[in-house]
C-alpha cells in the first residue's frame, strides 16, 4: 500500500511520497484535477491523525494524507469531497463503537440517540480507547465506563445512515481532542525513525507498550515518540552503531536542526535564529573536528554510561545530533526564562551566555552572547528560516 501527502504551504500547493520528504509543488489546475479524480473514486475509510490536522483516506488500498486539512478544506475545489469525507470518518467512527473500539459517555446517549451539537459549536461527542477508560480527556468530557459502552446495534446501524449528522462530523472531530487510531500512528511513526536512533522491531513494541499511556494524552506524537527514541537510545545503544562522519554543508545541517525545532513546535524567528547562530559558533560553521567526526552540533557534553566520565558527546548520525541539540538548547532557553534574572532588556543569547558557556571565553574582545548575536543577524539576512517561520527577515527579528 502507498501512500502520499498533499498540502499547501507559502510556496503553493505540493505533493511528496513521505511525510518528511521533498516538496513536489504542483499548479492549482492539476491539483483540481487530482481532487477532483479522488472525488469519483470510492473512499474505503478516512480517520483523523493524532494531531488533529491531517486528515487520511483511503482509496483502492492506497493512503493519501490532507495536511492540515483544516486550512484548506473550505476551498470550492473540496465542497463535493467534504461531504464523502465526514461520511466516512462518521461511519468510521460508529462502526469503532459498534465492535466496541471505542466508548460512549452514558450521559450523552438520550432517548435512544446521541446528543449532538453540530457545526462551530462542535461535536458534543466522547470517544474513547480502553486504555482512556475513566479518565478525562482535554475538553472536560468524562469518559464512559465499560458497561455504559453502546452494543445496541440496532441503534448503531440508524446512526451508520444518518447523513445529516455526518455532514458536518469533520468540524466537530477537529475542534475535539478525540484520538482515533492512536497504536497505528505509534508504529508509523516509530517506523519512520526506528532506522536513525538504530532500534529493531521488538524494541519498538516494547517502547509502545511501556510508552502508551503517555502517548494517548499526547498533544505532540511525533515530538514524543523521537524523544522516547532518543531515551532509549541514550541509555542503551549510546556508541554501540558504528558513527557516519558527517560531511553535510552548513545549510543542510541548519535544515535538519530546524526541521527537529519545527517539530517541536518552535517557530519563533528570534530562537531560531539564535539556535542556528549557536550551531555556527559552536561548530566553526560545520568545519569543526567534533561536527565531522563526531555530528556534535553544539559543543554539547555528557556523561558516558560506560566510563561515567563526563565528555564531549558522540552521535551516530545527523538526525540524532540535531534533536538532542535542539532539546539541550530549548532546556538551557527555558531555564534561563524562567529564572527570576532573566534580563528582557537584553537578547536571548546574552541570557543564555552563563549557562549554554561556562568559561569565560573573550574572543578578540567579543563575549559569547556577542558573537552569537553577530551571527543571529547573518542568518536573519539568510533565506533559512522562510520555511520555517512564513516571513522573512532582515537583518533583525520582526514582531
Amino acid at each position: 500500500m502507498n501512500k502520499y501527502y498533499i498540502g499547501i504551504d507559502q510556496n503553493g500547493w505540493y505533493i511528496r511520497n513521505k511525510i518528511d520528504g521533498n516538496k513536489i509543488y504542483e499548479n492549482t489546475d492539476r491539483i483540481n484535477n487530482l481532487i477532483n479524480n479522488i472525488n469519483k473514486s470510492k473512499i474505503e475509510r478516512a480517520f483523523l491523525y493524532h494531531n488533529l490536522k491531517d486528515l487520511g483516506i483511503v482509496i483502492s488500498g492506497h493512503t493519501i494524507v490532507l495536511q492540515n486539512y483544516d486550512s484548506f478544506k473550505n476551498q470550492e475545489t473540496f465542497a463535493n469531497l467534504n461531504k464523502k469525507i465526514n461520511r466516512a470518518l462518521w461511519k468510521t467512527a460508529m462502526k469503532n463503537i459498534s465492535l466496541g473500539k471505542f466508548h460512549l459517555d452514558k450521559s450523552k446517549v438520550i432517548g435512544g440517540a446521541i446528543a449532538l451539537t453540530i457545526g462551530a459549536v462542535g461535536l458534543k461527542f466522547a470517544l474513547s480507547s480502553d486504555k482512556q477508560i475513566d479518565k478525562t480527556i482535554n475538553n472536560g468530557v468524562s469518559i464512559s465506563t465499560d458497561e455504559d459502552s453502546v452494543s445496541n446495534k440496532k441503534m448503531t446501524d440508524s446512526l451508520l445512515d444518518d447523513s445529516s449528522l455526518a455532514d458536518d462530523y469533520y468540524d466537530g472531530l477537529i475542534n475535539k481532542n478525540v484520538k482515533i487510531g492512536l497504536k497505528e500512528q505509534l508504529e508509523e511513526l516509530f517506523n519512520q525513525y526506528k532506522d536513525t536512533f538504530g532500534v529493531d522491531d521488538n524494541t519498538i513494541e516494547n517502547l509502545i507498550t511501556t510508552n502508551y499511556s503517555e502517548f494517548s494524552t499526547s498533544s505532540n506524537l511525533e515530538r514524543d515518540v523521537i524523544n522516547v527514541l532518543y531515551d532509549y537510545y541514550a541509555e542503551n545503544l549510546y556508541l554501540v552503531n558504528p558513527i557516519q562522519v558527517n560531511n553535510n554543508s552548513e545549510e543542510k545541517i541548519e535544515k535538519v536542526i530546524l526541521k527537529y525545532a519545527h517539530i517541536n513546535e518552535i517557530d519563533d524567528p528570534d530562537v531560531l535564529a539564535t539556535m542556528l547562530a549557536v550551531f555556527q559558533l559552536e561548530t566553526g560553521h560545520a568545519t569543526s573536528e567534533y561536527c565531522h567526526l563526531y555530528n556534535n552540533l553544539g559543543g554539547v557534553y555528557g556523561t558516558n554510561v560506560y566510563t561515567n566520565e563526563f565528555e564531549i558527546k558522540k552521535y551516530p548520525n545527523l538526525d540524532v545530533a540535531a534533536v538532542d541539540f535542539v532539546n539541550v538548547f530549548l532546556r538551557i532557553k527555558n531555564k534561563c526564562e524562567a529564572d527570576p534574572s532573566y534580563d528582557h532588556s537584553m537578547s536571548l543569547a546574552y541570557n543564555m551566555n552563563p549557562t549554554y558557556c561556562t568559561e569565560n571565553v573573550n574572543n578578540n574582545g567579543f563575549e559569547w552572547y556577542q558573537i552569537v548575536d553577530e551571527l543571529k543577524t547573518s542568518v536573519y539576512n539568510s533565506n533559512i528560516l522562510d520555511e520555517f517561520t512564513n516571513t522573512k527577515k532582515e537583518g533583525k527579528a520582526i514582531y
